[in-house]
């Protein structure tokens, strides 16, 4: 054991007023003692996390009269998560001396391109954290470049890394802060949806705000026509129970089509600055989910049906068809003579549970008509047999 860590351990242990803490520090002189890289890199991954832990100790100092001595002994992987949660704490007190204390570690894990992505998705998370008094991030352009380069990095592996979820939780924070409404969502879904379990958002109120941007960025995201996806993600049980449980009733509205539905709502969603800037938008994604619900159980639509559906004029219909076909929502031909849009064909989409009870009915209607047009062949076949 170096003199420098000896003399650190000691003083800590002897100084600190916690006997827990007293405890860890003893952990660590004996790992390091005994050689036990890995355990003792793990520990410190915990401890550093631990609110008792930060409280008492000085990670800065943890660092470089502890760590530094070692850090070259540690898992790469580990080390990179080390640094970005004692850069965390540094941020608190000095915003740039957290940024350039990331940079430093970029030489030491060049040669392994996993630990060094992860690196980069900490440089985005404070970068993004430094805004002015304004709330602007003061180097927006840095995280346009960081992710560039990390995703560049973790493209290389044929499998989900552990670096993935950090990547894609800070790409959607980056959406989020762009206001581009569709990548957040994508990015925030796979970022949910490749977290490990135990490190999911589990606070009521971190969950309930992904919840409620998800809604808003599908409303308001270009080309996003499946939300039956995000009503059956787990995330948005989080609204129940709350002042914004009338977000998942929205959202069954918008996705049934139901224009008068979503109007009742006004009161509540006029809250959302984003929501009224976008409104036009989001009522033709109504209609056109109008569109695809009439089209579920009409393979002939008369032009009226669609209008009082949708709530458009008659000279209305032909256009809002045209862009359902043009957005490959649903796929048909429009006959202006006899004023009937024929459907051929409805995206696939996952429906809710309202929706699989309609199609279920016409299902089963189905095998009515298909039993009954058996039952008929059956019985007349003898005069149909003679005929031939």
């Amino acid at each position: 054991m170096s003199d420098k860590v000896e003399v650190y351990l000691t003083k800590k242990k002897n100084a600190v007023t916690s006997d827990d803490v007293a405890q860890s520090f003893k952990q660590m002189e004996d790992l390091y003692a005994k050689k036990q890289w890995y355990q003792l890199s793990e520990l410190i991954g915990q401890l550093i996390k631990d609110p008792v832990f930060i409280q008492m100790v000085d990670l800065m100092e943890l660092y470089e009269d502890f760590i530094k001595e070692t850090e070259h002994r540690f898992n790469p992987l580990h080390l990179a998560r080390i640094v970005i949660s004692i850069a965390k704490w540094i941020f608190l007190k000095d915003k740039d001396g957290a940024i350039e204390f990331l940079k430093k570690f970029e030489k030491t894990l060049a040669k392994d391109d996993l630990s060094l992505a992860l690196l980069k998705t900490g440089q985005v998370e404070l970068i993004l954290a430094n805004v002015d008094n304004n709330g602007k991030c003061i180097d927006v352009s840095q995280v346009k470049t960081l992710l560039n380069e990390t995703r560049e990095a973790i493209d290389k592996f044929g499998y989900l890394t552990p670096v993935h979820p950090r990547y894609y939780k800070m790409t959607s924070r980056y959406m989020d802060y762009t206001c581009d409404f569709a990548s957040y969502y994508h990015e925030t879904l796979k970022y949910l949806s490749c977290e490990e379990a135990e490190l999911l958002p589990k606070d009521g109120e971190e969950s309930r705000t992904y919840a409620i941007k998800l809604i808003v960025a599908e409303i308001l995201g270009e080309d996003l026509y499946d939300f039956g996806v995000l009503i059956a993600n787990p995330i948005i049980e989080s609204l129940k129970g709350t002042d914004f449980e009338w977000m998942i009733q929205m959202l069954n509205f918008i996705n049934s089509g139901n224009l008068d539905g979503f109007y009742n709502l006004r009161p509540k969603w006029q809250q959302f600055s984003e929501i009224i800037s976008c409104e036009k938008l989001a009522k033709e994604k109504i209609r056109l989910f109008c569109f695809m619900e009439v089209a579920m159980s009409n393979k002939a639509i008369p032009y009226s049906l669609l209008a009082e559906k949708a709530q458009i004029n008659k000279e209305e219909v032909e256009f809002l068809a045209m862009k359902a076909f043009s957005r490959g929502l649903v796929w048909g031909s429009i006959d202006q003579i006899d004023e009937t849009i024929n459907i051929e064909w409805v995206k696939p989409r996952a429906l809710s549970l309202e929706q699989m009870k309609v199609l279920a009915e016409r299902v089963s209607q189905w095998r009515v008509a298909v039993n009954q047009m058996g039952d008929l062949i059956q019985t007349n076949a003898q005069d149909i047999l003679a005929k031939m």
